[in-house]
């Protein structure tokens, strides 16, 4: 994947729910959806489960 088509970030620590769990966001444009199911072991947003 072409770095112009990903973008990640860390909220600033006032913005974080849970300060005790580090993590950060990671977008993709357009992302190829078999490569987004390798990534993620084929987990799905909830909206999508229910």
């Amino acid at each position: 994947m072409l770095s112009k088509y990903v973008i990640w970030f860390k909220n600033w620590r006032a913005l974080k729910s849970i300060h005790s769990v580090e993590h950060f966001h990671v977008m993709l444009y357009d992302p190829d959806p078999e490569f987004v199911r390798r990534i993620t072991n084929g987990d799905v947003p909830l909206s999508r489960k229910v």
